[in-house]
């Protein structure tokens, strides 16, 4: 009975640990911790993308999608556009470029000491694949950003506690 109680325990204690481990990823003067079983990229899939962290490979079984999340940045150089301002021309491209997305939440939120807000949306993109997206979209200097987590709709709650683990550890290093 001993032995089963202890080996409960390690089990227990390594999987917590295991689920626990995370990555850094740093680039020019930001940096984000991401899970071990995730991958960061600096792949260019557009030239606005900094860099990718991308789920294990193995999370595309099921619906053909692999889970990531992005970080993208926009020159606002010579504008003047608060984050609210960014937030609500972000939106209304999302809108404009996609009339089925459908908006689920837009709120004003604080990570590491930056203003932004985090905006929740899903779209049918056809062929049964409906998305869910979760972005922090923020402006700093002359830049707006959008760090964005994007996910299939039947397996977001699955991946959204890690991906809001990596949102709140996003920060500039100067």
């Amino acid at each position: 009975m001993k032995t089963r109680i202890l080996f409960l325990i390690v089990l227990f204690m390594s999987i917590t640990l295991s689920a626990q481990e995370m990555k850094t990823f740093t680039k020019n003067n930001y940096t984000i911790d991401y899970p071990a079983t995730w991958a960061s990229s600096e792949q260019k899939v557009q030239p606005s993308v900094q860099f990718i962290i991308l789920s294990d490979e193995s999370t595309q079984a099921k619906d053909k999608f692999r889970e990531n999340l992005n970080l993208s940045k926009e020159s606002l150089r010579g504008q003047k556009i608060s984050t609210s301002e960014y937030a609500k021309i972000s939106l209304d491209q999302v809108k404009a470029q996609i009339p089925n997305a459908n908006i689920i939440s837009n709120e004003p939120v604080t990570i590491n000491g930056i203003e932004g807000e985090q905006i929740i949306w899903s779209a049918d993109f056809g062929n049964s694949m409906v998305l869910k997206f979760n972005q922090f979209i923020f402006t700093r200097g002359d830049s707006g950003y959008a760090l964005t987590f994007s996910s299939t709709v039947s397996e977001y709650d699955d991946y959204v506690k890690a991906a809001d683990a990596m949102m709140k550890s996003f920060k500039f290093v100067n």
